[in-house]
């Protein structure tokens, strides 16, 4: 039976620049260690998705539509349903003030952050430095290597992928009682993402009514215990 949109579906990919056969994203470890782009800080694992949640790359999203439980394939992603085309209004000329402001030494190929963008610097020549905003793979058309893995049924595994996607958390603490969904983290999630959270889930699990935050006693715990030291030091 073919996947359907609100389907929970658990994926490995690994994905290849078509024009040059370069992968830039995996789910694998091994592809990044044979790629030489393995980074230690990241966790190479299958990521779980809700088809038609934009929680992927919309050209993936569709294609999983095609396909069943348990099937491995290769798809192809333009560039409007991947990272978008190319904008001649995201390449900007940046004065070099800028940089003598910011303690940077503008050199081509660099990656730098202004106003909170993230952009490659193309060129360099005297007082005109230009800089690329649009993202690396803007314009690309590339190539996915897909398999679903299993699709998710259970309730608290349901709960738990939402969880774990927009927080990263891999084994979220979660009880789920009479329709009411209580998540426990050692830290306070801000509200925005609280507010997320609940939305995504309740509109993809009709059977949570009620969904609850609270932070794990051993947390509060230390919180309190490191205010009364405060307090003695004081």
């Amino acid at each position: 039976m073919k996947l359907q949109k609100k389907d929970f579906v658990k994926l490995d990919y690994t994905g290849t620049v078509k024009e040059t056969e370069k992968v830039f994203d995996t789910t694998k470890e091994s592809v990044a260690k044979k790629e030489e782009f393995y980074d230690s800080r990241q966790k190479y694992a299958p990521i779980t998705i809700i088809i038609g949640e934009n929680q992927i790359l919309k050209g993936i999203d569709d294609s999983l539509l095609e396909h069943e439980e348990g099937d491995e394939y290769e798809t192809s992603v333009k560039p409007e349903d991947g990272f978008g085309p190319r904008r001649k209004q995201l390449i900007k000329l940046i004065p070099r003030k800028y940089f003598e402001e910011h303690n940077i030494t503008p050199v081509a190929g660099l990656a730098i952050s202004v106003d909170n963008m993230q952009g490659l610097i193309r060129t360099v020549s005297g007082g005109r430095i230009i800089v690329d905003f649009n993202n690396p793979l803007a314009g690309k058309e590339l190539c996915y290597k897909i398999k679903i893995l299993n699709k998710i049924n259970k309730i608290p595994e349901k709960a738990k992928s939402i969880v774990t996607y927009f927080t990263r958390i891999s084994e979220p603490r979660i009880e789920l009682k009479q329709g009411e969904l209580t998540i426990s983290t050692k830290i306070e999630l801000p509200e925005f993402l609280k507010n997320k959270i609940t939305q995504i889930i309740q509109n993809n699990i009709n059977e949570i009514k009620k969904v609850k935050y609270k932070i794990t006693k051993q947390h509060v715990k230390n919180t309190q215990l490191k205010k009364e030291k405060k307090s003695k030091n004081d």
